[in-house]
C-alpha cells in the first residue's frame, strides 16, 4: 500500500560541531561541517530543497576588521598600502570553492556518496549550464557566483550571503531520501586558503563562513515507514579521477570499475597553479605550456580497453584550430557530458567565453567592467608606481582563465539515461596537442555512474555501484 504525503514542514539545522564564535574556516583549525539528520520513520527529506545557508567573509589575517579593498581606481593613493590589498574569489564557483569534499553517510558511517574535488567539479558544471544572465541574476543568490572577476572582486569587500545547492549525484535525485535506514549524515569539508583565494595580495587573506545552517522541507508521511530490504534506492554518484598531461602526445588508463557509467568529462590546469595564491586555480583553460602560452588540443580519443568507444573515431579539431575558429564538435561533446545537449538551454560557453576575437568584440577599456563573462586568460591587478593599478598583459602575469574548456563523452546516445560497463575494461583517451612537455598539467576526470542503496531491514545499508 502507498504511505501518501500529507504535510510539507520547513526546517533548519545547525552545524554538529557548532564553533563558539559561529564561524568555520580552514586557517583557525574547524574545517570541517556536520549535519545530521536521526532515523525518523515518519518523515523524508525533499533533496531539491536542500540549501547550505550563511554568509563568507574574507578578511587580513593581522587585521581582522580589514577586507579586500580591489579597488582599482585610476587615481589611487601615491603608495600601495593596506586599504587597497588585492583578493579575490573565483566567479563561477564563488562560495562553493570552500567546499573541498562533500559526503553524504548515514548515521552508521555507511557512504553513498563522497564527491571529491567538488570545485573543480563545478567548474565546469557551473560554466556549462549557466548563462551570463544567470550569472548576472539568479546564481548570486544562490551560489554566489557572479558574471566575471571584476563584479565577484568588489562583491568580496563585504560579508557574501549564500544559499548553495549541494550538488552531489544523491542529492540531485527527483526521489524523496528516507530517513527510516539508518537516518542521513552530511559532511563538508573546507579547502585550504590558497585553494579558494587568489590575487596579489591574496597570501595575506583568510576566509571563514559565519552563521551557516542547512535549510530544506520535511516531507510528512501519513503513518511510520519501517526500515526497508533489498534496493531502496537507485541514484547518481560522482567519481574522480586525477591525472597529469606531460606531452603533446599524452595517453591516459584509467580503472573506473564501474558497470553503470552514464558520463565522462575532464578539465584541465597547470599544475603550478593549484594552491597558489597566484592563480585561479579553479580556472578551466586550454592546455597551457611554458610560460602560460595556450595551445590546442588537436585531436581526441576515447576508448575502452584499447577500443574506440562509444564514439568510433577520433574528435579532430586540427583544421578548425589553424583557422582560428571555434572547435565546436570538441565542445558539443563536452556540453552532453555534463548535461544532456536536446535539455541544455542555459550555458556560459561561447565565442566570447573561449576568446574568439574574430566572432566577438573585444574589451577596449580595462577599467570598464565588462558587460559579459570574461574570456580568454586574464592578467592580474598590479600597482604601478605612479599611484595608478593596471591590468598585466604579458602571459607571464596570466592568473586566471575565463574559458570554460574541455572534453567527454555521454555513454548514452539517445539521452535517456543508458549506461554503459566499465567493469572489465578500463577507460583510456589520448590528447594530441601542442604541448612542449615542460608544463605539466592536471585533469580532473568525472565520471557520473549509476549506484544501488541495498539495505539489510535493520538500518544498515551499503551503496553497490
Amino acid at each position: 500500500m502507498s504511505n501518501p504525503v500529507v504535510e510539507k514542514q520547513e526546517f533548519q539545522l545547525y552545524p554538529l560541531n557548532k564553533s563558539n564564535t559561529n564561524t568555520y574556516s580552514y586557517y583557525a583549525s574547524n574545517p570541517l561541517l556536520t549535519f545530521e539528520f536521526q532515523m525518523n520513520p515518519s518523515r523524508q527529506i525533499k533533496p531539491d530543497s536542500l540549501r547550505l545557508i550563511g554568509k563568507l567573509r574574507i578578511k587580513q589575517r593581522a587585521n581582522d576588521d580589514k577586507a579586500p579593498a580591489n579597488r582599482f581606481d585610476i587615481v589611487a593613493e601615491a603608495a600601495a598600502d593596506a586599504n587597497q590589498k588585492v583578493c579575490y574569489l573565483d566567479d563561477r564557483v564563488s562560495v562553493s570553492s570552500v567546499i573541498q569534499t562533500l559526503t553524504i553517510s548515514n548515521l552508521k558511517g555507511q557512504i553513498f556518496e563522497q564527491v571529491k574535488e567538488y570545485p573543480r567539479m563545478l567548474s565546469s558544471l557551473i560554466g556549462a549550464t549557466a548563462s551570463y544572465k544567470d550569472l548576472c541574476s539568479v546564481y548570486q543568490n544562490t551560489w554566489g557566483s557572479q558574471a566575471n572577476q571584476d563584479c565577484v572582486s568588489r562583491s568580496v569587500c563585504g560579508d557574501v550571503p549564500f544559499a548553495l545547492s549541494l550538488r552531489s549525484g544523491f542529492l540531485m535525485e527527483k526521489q524523496p531520501i528516507s530517513l527510516s535506514n539508518g537516518g542521513i549524515r552530511i559532511s563538508v569539508n573546507l579547502a585550504s586558503d590558497n585553494q579558494v583565494l587568489y590575487g596579489a595580495d591574496a597570501a595575506d587573506f583568510v576566509y571563514e563562513l559565519h552563521d551557516v545552517y542547512l535549510a530544506g522541507n520535511y516531507l510528512v508521511l501519513e503513518k511510520p515507514q519501517a526500515p526497508q530490504k533489498g534496493a531502496i534506492i537507485q541514484y547518481h554518484q560522482f567519481y574522480n579521477y586525477l591525472n597529469t598531461l606531460n606531452s603533446g602526445n599524452d595517453h591516459n588508463n584509467l580503472a573506473l570499475n564501474l558497470k553503470e557509467v552514464v558520463s565522462i568529462y575532464s578539465n584541465f590546469v597547470p599544475s603550478n597553479w593549484t594552491s597558489n595564491f597566484a592563480y585561479n586555480g579553479l580556472s578551466t583553460p586550454k592546455v597551457m605550456s611554458t610560460g602560460n602560452a595556450v595551445v590546442d588540443i588537436n585531436d581526441t580519443s576515447f576508448m575502452r580497453g584499447a577500443v574506440k568507444y562509444p564514439l568510433e573515431f577520433a574528435i579532430d579539431e586540427t583544421l578548425q584550430n589553424n583557422n582560428g575558429v571555434f572547435d565546436c564538435l570538441r565542445s558539443r561533446n563536452f556540453l552532453n557530458a555534463i548535461s544532456s545537449y536536446n535539455q541544455l538551454h542555459h550555458t556560459t560557453i561561447s565565442p566570447s567565453s573561449e576568446a574568439q576575437s574574430n566572432m566577438v568584440d573585444g574589451r577596449e577599456n580595462i577599467w570598464q567592467t565588462p558587460q559579459t563573462v570574461d574570456s580568454g586568460e586574464i592578467g592580474s591587478w598590479t600597482f604601478a608606481a605612479a599611484g595608478a593599478w593596471s591590468r598585466a598583459t604579458a602571459t607571464a602575469n596570466i592568473e586566471k582563465s575565463g574559458r570554460v574548456y574541455g572534453v567527454g563523452f555521454r555513454a548514452d546516445g539517445l539521452s535517456v539515461d543508458e549506461a554503459q560497463d566499465y567493469s572489465q575494461a578500463s577507460y583510456n583517451f589520448g590528447l594530441k596537442s601542442g604541448h612542449d612537455s615542460q608544463n605539466p598539467n592536471s585533469i580532473y576526470t568525472f565520471c557520473l555512474a549509476k549506484s544501488v542503496v541495498l539495505a539489510d531491514g535493520q538500518g544498515g545499508v551499503v551503496s553497490q555501484h
